[in-house]
């Protein structure tokens, strides 16, 4: 009985915490104005990133990590197509199609936080046509998902639905002044806001981004997490800087041996403000923004021209004339 008071004074606590937190969320960083809400139905809506004059001209673009990484990994340019750039992650007017890994993940966030981006959750995930019966994998996020609850009590970690699918978003200026035209907003949806204590680390508030994979000793890009040092940190950086919070992923996995998780604190000039590394990598995170908006205001000039790819028109859901004659072929 003891012990639970004591838990309930800790929730109570932490949650008033919180409150003061979130009521005190427009401030200041690196003198920009930063605001950080918790999203609603106008965010659960698709909108447009950008942002067209009467000409239809860009005069307004925002970028996020999502948009980011289709144009560059750790650095690199990606090779992609612009018109799948423009109608999927700029005018959003058309849907990328849900995979089987993507599902997973939604049916993981739902059970977990209860509520995934976009509100795009769900309950439940395909099941035997002939028994109506979980699938093995179905059955494995299950055990992620008690396991999830159960390590939360471990690192102190509280999930409000308050505080839970927030907003955030700035406007970015450019130190060079390259694009004195445009106006760049950088944002992020962030998965949930919590209090944690992990081993030397004990922060009132941090961000959290949940990942539910197949393997956590995964080595393989993209999302390498056996390997951290090969990790693209694009989101964790930008989420941090946004918000002037610590950044961390909360990884479960759901393979068949010793399933397991992982929470990994990433350091950035919010944390490690005198750190070269961490300094290093918000000025990467500059370049990656100048990148992306330079190769849009490119894109635009030259009309959003198809590139064609066999093997990425083949799962494109813009059934374009490159995409036709890949199909014929």
């Amino acid at each position: 009985m003891e012990k639970k008071k004591k838990k309930k004074k800790l929730m109570e606590k932490t949650s008033s915490s919180l409150e003061e937190y979130i009521n005190l969320s427009e401030h200041i960083i690196n003198r920009e104005k930063v605001t950080i809400h918790q999203l609603s139905s106008v965010f659960h809506e698709k909108q447009p990133r950008i942002t067209v004059d009467s000409t239809g001209k860009i005069t307004e673009i925002r970028v996020s990590t999502s948009l980011i990484k289709k144009l560059l990994y750790k650095g690199n340019s990606i090779s992609a197509c612009p018109y799948y750039i423009y109608h999927l992650y700029l005018l959003r007017d058309i849907e990328e199609p849900v995979t089987e890994s993507m599902l997973r993940g939604l049916y993981f966030e739902t059970m977990t936080i209860g509520s995934s981006a976009n509100n795009e959750g769900t309950y439940d995930l395909p099941r035997d046509k002939r028994s109506g019966e979980k699938l093995t994998p179905h059955i494995r996020i299950d055990d992620a998902v008690d396991r999830f609850h159960r390590m939360n009590e471990k690192y102190r970690i509280i999930i409000d639905k308050k505080y839970v699918q927030y907003h955030a978003e700035r406007i970015w200026i450019d130190k060079y002044k390259r694009f004195s035209d445009l106006t760049i907003i950088i944002q992020g949806d962030i998965d949930f806001l919590s209090p944690v204590k992990y081993e030397s680390i004990n922060f009132p508030v941090a961000i959290f981004d949940l990942k539910l994979t197949a393997d956590r000793d995964n080595c393989y890009p993209p999302f390498c997490w056996g390997c951290p040092k090969e990790m693209d940190l694009t989101q964790a950086i930008m989420y941090s800087n946004l918000t002037g919070l610590p950044f961390f992923y909360y990884v479960f996995d759901y393979r068949k041996f010793n399933p397991d998780h992982m929470l990994l604190p990433v350091k950035t000039i919010i944390t490690h403000p005198q750190d070269k590394e961490a300094i290093q990598r918000n000025l990467d995170l500059d370049q990656s923004i100048r990148h992306t908006v330079a190769t849009i205001q490119y894109w635009e000039t030259n009309g959003w021209q198809q590139e064609s790819d066999k093997d990425v028109c083949k799962q494109c859901p813009i059934q374009c004339d490159k995409w036709k004659k890949i199909k014929e072929i």
